[in-house]
């Protein structure tokens, strides 16, 4: 009988387990890439909707800049009517806005400290250069704007903001739950003027790189520092013969707006940081046609009296003077109220609202009266209801001027200049630019070109205004305490002929009177102010006031290159938008 011999396989014994084990640490390791490769994008959208919440709050601060730059919005960063800054900025004329929202712990953002976490790192790009800022603080594009490479806010950060407070003016946000640890993660909006040198690039010559500036336009004569104008097309830089964008005409013959630079900067919760620019401007308005307008709806506020005072019309434009563009029509007057012509003999229409009894009351029931000797000379077909007036669609609005700082309310007395030497040497009184309180001359007096700060002006006796070298001058004046802002008399103000390059701007309510027998070349800009023009003297150029009394034989000689232009009330214009890489 044979025997089946049976073998134990002891050897293959735990062989499960292994597979079991080794099946198991694969689940695991896969488990584990799973888990890293869900918490990798758990933090990617962490991450993405962080920078999401900062940039969108950005747009945010940005948006609510944009709409409080607006006259009409009820929360305009400009609460007395101010108009925006028109000048390069520097270290003391305030041409920065800052809107900042520092959530619930007050004064923790302030962009105008290069200590504070929330430095503006960006402002050394934007071509405000060497106004704000010196040699070695603007950096190359793309890089923060601080000169040792140091976070700002960090110990040691070496300072790059300008470390006077007269460079900016700050307000605080209004967006829902501001002032609150629920306010929008945006920290601060900057407003400021744009200039030609805005946008920077690298140039590298001989293995050195420099920082280079662009132009908006490379082939006009201007500076880097020039400020820019919008046309509703295109950019330009001002011509050096305007004082501001609205004095320098399209080729459409529209006055220009300022262009503005908004910044804005967010910053999310857990850290992250985007920042937004924008630039933005007003569309600009239709020519305005009247060189004297005034703003109070009295009946009358226009009121000519006297013999013979009269108004026509000429234009400095393509280098034009009165002897050689004069004519006896285009002098044309307006007013949001009535207009009393008296004897006068008006070389020109006159703009007024047509009446409406109301309530409210809009216009006068007489809009325009003419005395028995006085003169129309208007060439324009009027709508039917007054053969005397032109019927404005509605009154328009005006920027009113801001208030100076500086000037008080004491007496300046002038310097003394001198020309020659030995026995030809001569001596006479001069001012240069700069901050001044009560100016009053009886006698010559030289300006230097530039912007004077001043508290009042009295002209009498044999005082006369000469501005040598030729050049612009612009005087800003407080009016602190006076009951007369300026009074202009004796042999009155001598410029270059071009009345844009004299103009006085004045905000406030007191008077402003015009008198003697000397001519005047300027820009009267005081939509507040009662005018009042008597004697013998010429007014080249236009006026702007609240009320106009215009007596004895006065004469107003309208130049339609210095019209001072009504403001655009709607939402400023957005010409470009960027995100910034830092």
């Amino acid at each position: 009988m044979n025997m089946i011999k049976i073998t134990a396989r002891n050897t293959e014994r735990g062989i499960a387990m292994f597979f079991s084990l080794f099946a198991l640490l694969l689940l695991m390791a896969i488990a584990g890439t799973l888990t890293f490769m869900a918490s990798i994008e758990t933090s990617v959208n962490s991450n993405y909707r962080q920078e999401q919440m900062a940039y969108f709050a950005a747009k945010a601060g940005l948006e609510e800049a944009r709409a409080r730059m607006m006259q009409t919005d009820p929360n305009t960063i400009n609460a007395t009517g101010v108009a925006l800054p028109i000048a390069v900025p520097t270290t003391l004329n305030t041409s920065v806005i800052y809107i900042v929202n520092p959530g619930a712990t007050a004064n923790s953002v302030q962009p105008w400290s290069t200590t504070n976490a929330y430095a503006d790192d960006e402002l050394c790009h934007d071509g405000y250069s060497p106004s704000l800022f010196t040699a070695g603080q603007v950096v190359a594009p793309g890089v923060p704007c601080t000169s040792n490479g140091k976070p700002v806010g960090t110990s040691g950060a070496t300072p790059f903001l300008p470390s006077t407070s007269t460079w900016y003016t700050s307000t605080n946000s209004v967006l829902p739950y501001n002032g609150t640890s629920s306010a929008l993660p945006y920290d601060w909006v900057r407003i400021s003027p744009k200039v030609n040198s805005t946008d920077s690039y690298l140039a590298v010559s001989g293995g050195t790189a420099t920082v280079n500036q662009y132009s908006v336009n490379g082939n006009a004569p201007n500076t880097a520092s020039t400020l820019v104008c919008w046309d509703g097309l295109t950019e330009q830089p001002l011509k050096t013969t305007a004082t501001d964008c609205t004095k320098m005409l399209s080729a459409a013959g529209n006055p220009m707006s300022q262009v503005y630079l908004i910044a804005s900067l967010g910053v999310s919760p857990l850290g992250a940081r985007k920042m937004v620019q924008a630039e933005v401007a007003l569309e600009p308005t239709p020519p305005f046609i009247y060189g004297l307008y005034t703003t109070s709806t009295a009946c009358p506020a226009i009121s000519f009296t006297g013999n013979n005072p009269s108004t026509d019309s000429y234009t400095t434009a393509g280098n034009g003077t009165y002897s050689s563009t004069h004519a006896n029509t285009g002098g044309d007057i307006g007013s949001a109220g009535g207009i009393s012509v008296g004897n006068g003999n008006i070389g020109g229409i006159t703009g007024v609202l047509a009446y409406s009894a109301g309530p409210p009351q809009v216009g006068c029931p007489t809009p325009v009266s003419l005395g028995p000797n006085g003169a129309m000379g208007g060439t324009v077909a009027c709508p039917s209801g007054n053969a005397l007036a032109c019927y404005l669609p509605t009154a328009p609005v005006f920027s009113i001027p801001k208030i100076p700082n500086g000037p008080t309310n004491t007496s300046t007395s002038p310097s003394t200049c001198s020309t020659g030497s030995g026995k030809s040497k001569s001596t006479y009184d001069c001012l240069a630019p700069g901050t001044y309180g009560n100016i009053s001359i009886t006698k010559a007096l030289t300006l230097a070109p530039g912007v004077y700060n001043i508290n009042s002006l009295s002209m009498t006796g044999n005082a006369q205004i000469i501005v040598s070298p030729a050049g612009a001058v612009t005087f800003n004046v407080a009016g602190i305490g006076q009951t007369t802002a300026v009074a202009i008399g004796g042999n009155g103000i001598t410029d270059d002929s071009n009345p844009n390059d004299f103009i006085i701007n004045y905000g406030g309510t007191d008077g402003i009177s015009v008198a003697g027998n000397g001519d005047v070349t300027a820009i009267l800009n005081a939509p507040q102010a009662a005018v009042t023009q008597q004697g013998n003297g010429n007014w080249y150029g236009s006026i702007l006031a609240n009320t106009a009394s215009i007596g004895g034989n006065a004469f107003f000689h309208y130049d339609k290159a210095s019209a001072l232009a009504p403001l655009n009330n709607g939402y400023y214009t957005m010409i470009s938008y960027r995100e910034m890489s830092y």
